[in-house]
């Protein structure tokens, strides 16, 4: 083979193996999710996230349902796809917010999840709870409000 049909083959097998190393990366789906009674809580859209998150939005739908947030871990992929796909910010930039907005009264103070199957216990067991886990550990007592 010559060096000039090399060239092309050998760029289209890195671009290849980039997409692929992308796609695996990002292969996991999360969700979040309430208690599947929480009759006030609906489909949001990223704002209505946003404003849960910083504290704009205290109760579920306008009734006096209050919103508690059920935290994962500061270095999971969790919060990494909450913060950096929905909210739009750095997850130390995140974590730095809500001690700020729990330490102010704007939100009630974040209850930590060790993983996602304490965070899946803990929001069926809050009322009012919301978290984000992957899609995969969902189960019949959740609802999924985003997306």
């Amino acid at each position: 083979m010559t060096t000039s049909i090399r060239k092309p083959i050998v760029v289209a097998l890195v671009a290849l193996f980039v997409l692929l190393l992308g796609s695996t990366a990002s292969a996991v789906e999360y969700v979040l999710v309430t208690a599947k009674d929480n009759s006030a809580a609906k489909a949001m859209t990223k704002e209505d996230v946003n404003n849960i998150y910083t504290g704009k939005t205290k109760t579920w739908g306008g009734t006096s349902n209050q919103v508690w947030l059920i935290m994962p871990k500061s270095d999971s992929s969790e919060l990494q796809w909450l913060c950096e796909s929905v909210l739009g910010i750095a997850p130390g930039v995140f974590m730095r917010l809500s001690l700020e907005n729990t330490f102010r009264g704007r939100i009630n103070r974040p209850i930590m999840a060790r993983d996602s199957a304490d965070a899946v216990k803990l929001v069926g067991s809050k009322a009012g709870a919301v978290t984000v886990i992957p899609r995969s550990a969902l189960t019949g007592d959740l609802k999924i409000v985003y997306p």
